[in-house]
């Protein structure tokens, strides 16, 4: 979901890189991000498992979703600003992620069951990995997705903005949950894209919370689905 910057003159795009280079960022975006989505899972364990954190979750959860959508949101101009602001802007998302979504997932997990979750985490894991896999192989480069993707999600805040007045039908709500699935199904493979084609050898943080964006919001939303399955 980070949008690309200028160019500094004196960058060259990576895939002007050589292969050691290329390999050598790839690794460092997939490492961070795995440890961000490690980070965020520890921090929704302890707001399941630890009254005290729930609680702290539960009474600031306002400050968090606005944290949460302000770092989101700014996440690629905070990103730029050199290596040691990126760093803690990704640890401050994934901390500030785990304690927004937490209760939604301690509430899935009450009263649908821990299973649900479960399936959810493992088919996220399922798209994004194959959605990854086909874009490395096939190299197709999909920044032609950008301005369709973005119209997708101002629509889908538009409704969320929406359902806030309006009690929208069972119906409506499963078939935008499903949208907003099929929305980061693309943002996956555009983000994945500018990790091959258009990103600088020095966004490695940027192109990690990019992915780790899109994998939190497709598991939140394929969770719902699931869970309103039946």
């Amino acid at each position: 979901m980070s949008e690309l910057l200028a160019l500094p003159e004196d960058r060259a795009y990576l895939y002007e890189a050589t292969v050691d280079v290329r390999l050598t960022f790839i690794r460092k975006v997939y490492s961070l991000f795995l440890v961000s989505l490690l980070s965020s899972t520890g921090v929704t364990a302890a707001v399941m498992m630890l009254p005290e954190v729930a609680d702290l979750a539960g009474r600031y959860s306002l400050v968090f979703l606005l944290l949460y959508i302000g770092l989101s949101w700014c996440s690629g101009w905070i990103a730029e600003q050199g290596p040691v602001v990126g760093a803690m802007l990704l640890s401050a998302l994934s901390v500030v992620t785990g304690l927004v979504f937490g209760p939604t997932i301690s509430f899935y997990a009450a009263n649908v069951g821990i299973g649900v979750v479960y399936q959810a985490l493992g088919l996220t894991s399922a798209i994004f990995g194959g959605l990854t896999v086909y874009v490395f192989v096939t190299k197709q480069d999909f920044s032609f997705l950008r301005g369709l993707l973005w119209m997708g999600m101002f629509a889908i805040v538009a409704f969320a903005v929406l359902g806030m007045f309006i009690n929208f039908s069972f119906e409506l709500r499963h078939a935008l949950t499903l949208a907003g699935v099929l929305l980061f199904i693309g943002f996956i493979l555009y983000d994945t894209s500018n990790i091959v084609h258009h990103y600088r050898e020095d966004q490695a943080i940027v192109a990690a919370v990019a992915i780790y964006l899109d994998f939190v919001i497709l598991f939140m939303k394929l969770l719902r689905l699931l869970s309103r399955r039946d």
